[in-house]
């Protein structure tokens, strides 16, 4: 049986600050495919974009441009800590 990729967003506010995390949960494993970190609540973030990160906030490189070990700590991150595993 073929699952169906699930994209979504998950979003972690601290300080006024807030990390938005693109995801997708494809054969039962949740993975990121993209960071950003903007000012704000993640309410106020949640509401003004349904479309996952907006292009113009993220001031960094590219997410696949990152090292590997740090996409997959993003990843580690989503899994362990938030416990979104798929």
């Amino acid at each position: 049986d073929e699952s169906v990729a699930v994209r979504f967003t998950a979003t972690v506010t601290r300080a006024g600050k807030t990390m938005v995390l693109s995801c997708v949960s494809e054969n039962a494993e949740a993975t990121v495919e993209g960071v950003a970190l903007v000012e704000g609540d993640a309410d106020v973030i949640a509401a003004a974009s349904t479309k996952g990160i907006d292009e113009s906030l993220y001031q960094g490189p590219e997410f696949p441009e990152l090292a590997e070990d740090l996409q997959e700590s993003f990843t580690v991150y989503l899994q362990e800590d938030l416990g979104i595993d798929g």
